[in-house]
C-alpha cells in the first residue's frame, strides 16, 4: 500500500517538437510493483501531471496520439523517486510524421 511506504511527488513534463498532437498518455512502473497510466493534461505547448509514487526506482513511457488517435511518437525515461521531495521529469519528444 502506497500509504504505508515513504513516498515522494514526481512532476511529469513533456514537450513536443516537429508535431501538435491531440494527447500524450504515460505509463509509470515504480519499485514494489506499483504501476499507473493515464493522459497528461495540455497547458501552453506543455503537457504535465504530478504524481505521488513510492520512494525508488521508476520508469516511465509517453506517447504521443494525433486526432486519429494514431501514435506519432513515444519516448521512455528512468527516474529515482526520493523520499518528501518532488523530482522533475523532463521529456521532449521529436515526432515526425
Amino acid at each position: 500500500d502506497l500509504n504505508l511506504r515513504p513516498s515522494g511527488d514526481a512532476a511529469l513534463e513533456v514537450s513536443l517538437t516537429g508535431v501538435d498532437a491531440s494527447s500524450i498518455e504515460y505509463r509509470l512502473m515504480c519499485a514494489g510493483d506499483v504501476a499507473l497510466s493515464g493522459n497528461l493534461s495540455r497547458n501552453g505547448d506543455e503537457w504535465n501531471a504530478s504524481l505521488t509514487l513510492p520512494a525508488g526506482a521508476c520508469g516511465a513511457q509517453f506517447s504521443a496520439k494525433d486526432a486519429d488517435g494514431e501514435n506519432i511518437c513515444a519516448a521512455e525515461i528512468a527516474f529515482e523517486v526520493t523520499p518528501g521531495s518532488i523530482v522533475p521529469v523532463k521529456v521532449v519528444l521529436s515526432c515526425s510524421v
